[in-house]
């Protein structure tokens, strides 16, 4: 590869991802090790490096992704009071100019869901197409959500300071944030609306997961876990409040043509998935695929079954084994894990957040010759860490405190 190609600012990104993500699993081992007492010395250095390194990445734009390209067009196109499934860019209609040129895959329409079109919109009406102001009013949703998180455990340290040090996570900072992917603003939301379950506050986390949904349809795999401990007439309502919910915001996009792109993404695209490379040597990509949603499928039931009674937990494993299951593994998709670590850590999502680095060697390939190449090497390296912690999280349950550990060791004994 060219040495001016690593120079580019992906490059340097990428370089810099390394070093990150080894201070990322020191910070993270080092509050995992801390007594109650010293959990507040944590506080005030993760806000203060938080707010310097998003001040840092404000700036830079469209660095390790092109998505935003995609988010800025449906947003103009939405604002202008076009429907962005009708048509695509390349078709698009001639008062709403050539900002299209820029967006990758020009020739199809969007997949992004109506949640998240209705936010492209809101955002394009006050930044138009430029780049910066587009992302800035990101961020400041992206702030407020986290703020409102964040108010919602201020009376617990232990889970403040975890989202805290996941938001310094290198995948968090560069993918969710640097290059804004509406991934960070659906976590969030799903957190929220977790924590408002637990604490019995029904309507109001179904009404915010069901925009987490609208946004991006991963927090759909929450709703079985969060059945297990609900009466028939509680799950009956919760449901019937995400489905409105969802009516009310799919309303003004539906069309003959809303999934037809989102159809041809889930059916043929492939990226950065070692055990879709495995399988490819013995089958085709119909059987690998739907042997890779069966494995994912089963793995998730016995999961729910197995943990029952500790249904974040299950979730964020049950996450993490549709995302080892996936044909399409982007750093980006971890961001929901990483933000349920606050609420119940594991240790697939650190060796995760840690191994994902190794994606940068297909990116690196990608940003230079504009050709995606799944390096088994750099697989093995992502995925096997993975793997390996996904089996202890199954086999001893939640990651807990060093102090935890010893008052469950006491309370054995």
């Amino acid at each position: 590869m060219h040495f001016d190609r690593i120079l580019s600012n992906a490059g340097i990104a990428i370089v810099l991802w390394i070093p990150l993500a080894i201070a990322w699993l020191i910070l993270v081992l080092q509050i995992m090790r801390a007594e109650v007492l010293q959990l507040q010395k944590f506080l005030r250095p993760l806000a203060l490096i938080a707010l310097v390194s998003v001040t840092l990445l404000a700036i830079p734009t469209d660095i390790l992704s092109d998505d935003a390209f995609r988010y800025r067009w449906d947003g103009w196109v939405t604002s202008h009071g076009h429907n962005p499934y009708a048509s695509s860019p390349q078709n698009h209609q001639p008062d709403l100019g050539t900002a299209w040129q820029s967006v990758a895959y020009g020739h199809m329409r969007t997949i992004y869901p109506p949640g998240a079109q209705l936010v492209f919109a809101g955002i394009s009406l006050v930044a138009g197409t430029d780049p910066l102001l587009f992302k800035l009013g990101w961020l400041l949703l992206l702030a407020a959500m986290y703020v409102s998180l964040e108010r919602l455990l201020r009376h617990n340290i232990r889970r403040t300071v975890l989202l805290r040090a996941m938001i310094l996570c290198p995948v968090v900072l560069l993918n969710g944030l640097m290059d804004v992917h509406v991934d960070s603003a659906m976590a969030l939301l799903t957190a929220i609306a977790l924590v408002f379950f637990e604490r019995r506050q029904l309507a109001p986390s179904a009404v915010i997961i069901a925009i987490a949904v609208s946004m991006k349809f991963v927090p759909i795999v929450a709703l079985p876990f969060l059945f297990v401990s609900l009466t028939w007439r509680q799950r009956a309502v919760y449901s019937s409040i995400v489905v409105v919910i969802l009516g009310i915001i799919y309303a003004p996009f539906i069309g003959p043509h809303m999934f037809d792109s989102l159809a041809t993404f889930a059916g043929k695209w492939q990226t950065n998935s070692a055990p879709y490379l495995a399988l490819s040597h013995v089958m085709d990509d119909t059987m690998i695929r739907l042997t890779l949603a069966a494995v994912a499928l089963i793995s998730v039931v016995t999961i729910g079954v197995r943990y029952r009674a500790s249904p974040l937990f299950a979730l964020s494993t049950s996450l993490t084994v549709i995302m080892l299951c996936s044909p399409v593994v982007h750093p980006w998709y971890l961001t929901l894990p990483l933000i349920l670590f606050a609420l119940s850590p594991t240790r697939a999502v650190i060796a995760w957040g840690v191994s994902m680095i190794f994606y940068g060697m297909g990116l690196l390939t990608y940003k230079g010759d504009g050709v995606w190449i799944d390096h088994p090497i750099a697989l093995v390296l992502e995925f096997l860490p993975v793997i390996s912690a996904l089996a202890i999280d199954l086999r001893k349950g939640p990651l807990l405190f060093r102090y935890e550990h010893r008052s469950d060791r006491v309370a054995t004994t």
